[in-house]
């Protein structure tokens, strides 16, 4: 449980990372950014918070952020041969439909 938890802290962690890279790189004068950044800075503080509350030893909020992430990130690389699976299957059905 204490894994799952962690896995869904870091994807939490991670999604919130990723838009407000998204964020800085898109940047448009008549965007507004404010509630992005803030629901994305909200996202990020909770599964902060969740991440030292499930860390096993009682870490540091840098090291409980780093093992969360790199837990969804062998969470997401885990299923990707899932997804090429279904990529695959999806390209033979589209090549083999008759004309």
């Amino acid at each position: 449980m204490v894994e799952f938890l962690l896995t869904f802290a870091g994807s939490l962690m991670l999604g919130s990372l990723l838009v407000l890279i998204n964020i800085k790189a898109a940047y448009h004068p008549y965007h507004k950014t404010i509630p992005l950044i803030a629901s994305s800075l909200l996202i990020l503080g909770s599964g902060l918070y969740l991440s030292v509350i499930a860390s096993p030893e009682g870490d540091t909020a840098l090291t409980a952020m780093r093992q969360a992430t790199s837990l969804a990130v062998n969470g997401l690389l885990a299923t990707l041969p899932a997804v090429f699976a279904l990529v695959t299957l999806m390209m033979l059905r589209i090549s083999a439909r008759p004309q």
